[in-house]
């Protein structure tokens, strides 16, 4: 019997509890499932954390974008024309750049000024302090918005920004307004310079633009100028000097206004009525033989390049290079007629540059046409019998720079020409005209200085002053000894000789 049943059955208290060996697998299994659970929710509280989603203070991320506005607080006045301080916060911003602008009502910039976040990691989007100060140009009393905003760098949109309403400047704006004190109206004005002086007050800049008309409103005389006021948009005193070309005894008005910046039109204007000289006494302002008259136009053409037409009026004898040939007619002349030819010439032959000879031809012509002209804002056009505009020439001087030494001018040199008035002695000489050069080739060098025939005075003495330099800017030759043109006596044509600068 003990053979046959080799497995003996443990004794009853030794048996294995089943149910109890079950309840210990779940347990394990679930603190297994509770604890991976566990590190996947770690780890991605953690991966939020680090991308800036959540952070443990709960502060939003430096990455956004933003830009407040903290002086001036809304609805400020500010204290214009003095400098305005600006200041706020600001982050998120591409290398933390602020632009800040002055805006009036309409949106205008009035002015603009950029500047950086101020702190250490500005470069990552760090968020600071900004501030500026700002001059803003502009009436006291307008109304107005101080705009912040930073720009994206891929395309210029604005990546934040902020704005507070407010007020430039205490009190009420001056009105604007503009006042022509001389010359009084109906004054007659007997030649030039004709000094206009005025006031006034409540303009963008103070910016005064003053105009010598005729009747028909043409424009004979312009200078803009600016009232003298601390004040931006103040009140205060303006004067110019026009020079005006016309016939004695020619009615018309001076004419001073103000332009708005946002469309042109008007802010003020005054004008008065006046006449230019004091009669028809046959006496020119500006005559037609006291100047040499270089070719600008003929028939609607451009002188060619590298081509040179002048025309001098002397003893009834007008002459000049046509191009290629010299050329010479007699004339007569009255208060506007002009008559002129035959015309005879020189009988050369040329072909540089293509089209010159094509070109003297058509002047002469044109010349021989010649039946009215006038002296028009500095210039001298010609009409042929049909009232077409057939000639038009700028008063010049010309002439050429040489010198003797046998040397050769570096690629690089630059020869400046100027036209001065030298008749004050113990004054600065004042430039009429002035030619600069660049990369002029060998001696001799041709230069022309036009000028405007009203800035010329008959009384007073000019002359011409040539310098060259080389590329580095240093002086190498200059005209030690004067060369005299156009009055008294003087020519308008000059071959000047330069010394070395040692």
């Amino acid at each position: 019997m003990s053979e046959l049943n080799q497995f003996e059955l443990p004794p009853e208290g030794d048996q294995l509890n089943e149910g109890s060996l079950s309840d210990k697998r779940k347990g394990w299994i679930i603190a297994a499932v509770v604890f991976i659970v566990f590190m996947l929710a770690a780890i991605v509280v953690g991966a939020l954390v680090k991308s800036g989603i959540f952070s443990k203070d709960e502060e939003p991320a430096t990455s956004q974008a933003f830009i407040t506005i903290v002086q001036p607080i809304p609805e400020a006045v500010l204290g214009v024309p003095q400098p305005v301080q600006i200041s706020g916060m600001g982050g998120g911003l591409f290398e933390g750049k602020v632009v800040v602008q002055a805006l009036d009502a309409g949106g205008n910039v009035l002015a603009q000024e950029a500047t950086t976040v101020n702190t250490s990691d500005v470069g990552s989007g760090g968020k600071g302090p900004w501030s500026l100060q700002m001059v803003i140009p502009v009436k006291p009393g307008t109304a107005g918005q101080i705009y912040a905003f930073s720009p994206s760098p891929t395309d210029g949109s604005i990546m934040a920004s902020s704005f507070v309403n407010v007020t430039y400047g205490e009190g009420v704006a001056v009105e604007s307004f503009i006042e022509i004190a001389e010359p009084k109206n109906g004054t007659v004005i007997p030649g030039n310079p004709v000094t206009i002086i005025g006031t006034g007050g409540g303009l963008f800049e103070g910016n005064v633009v003053v105009q010598a008309l005729d009747n028909n409103n043409n424009v004979l005389a312009e200078k803009a100028t600016i009232i003298d006021s601390p004040d931006a948009g103040g009140q205060g005193p303006w004067t110019v000097q026009l020079h005006v070309t016309v016939k004695q005894g020619t009615p018309g008005k001076i004419y001073a206004f103000s332009p708005s910046p946002k469309d042109g039109s008007l802010d003020a204007s005054s004008q008065v009525d006046v006449l230019f000289g004091e009669g028809d006494t046959g006496e020119e302002v500006v005559k037609l033989e006291d100047h040499l008259w270089i070719l600008e136009r003929y028939g609607g053409e451009k002188v060619l390049a590298g081509t040179r037409i002048t025309a001098e009026f002397k003893d009834n004898q007008v002459t000049g290079p046509a191009g290629c040939n010299n050329y010479f007619a007699s004339y007569e002349r009255t208060e506007s007629a002009l008559e002129v030819g035959p015309i005879g010439s020189t009988r050369m032959m040329c072909s540089v540059p293509e089209g010159i000879m094509e070109q003297e031809s058509v002047y002469l012509a044109l010349l021989e046409s010649a039946n009215t002209y006038q002296i028009e804002a500095g210039r001298l056009k010609v009409q042929n019998d049909s009232g077409e505009l057939v000639l038009i020439y700028d008063a010049a001087v010309t002439g050429t720079v040489t010198y003797l030494q046998r040397v050769a001018l570096p690629d690089d040199a630059v020869v400046e020409v100027k036209l001065l008035d030298v008749s004050l002695a113990d004054a600065e000489a004042v430039t009429i005209s002035e030619q600069t050069i660049v990369n002029p080739g060998q001696v001799p060098v041709a230069f022309e200085l036009l000028y405007d025939p009203q800035d010329i005075d008959p009384r007073n003495t000019y002359s011409v002053q040539v310098r060259i330099t080389n590329g580095a800017g240093d002086l190498i030759f200059i005209n030690t000894s004067a060369f005299l043109v156009l009055t008294q006596g003087n020519p308008s044509t000059v071959d000047m000789t330069v010394e070395p600068v040692d």
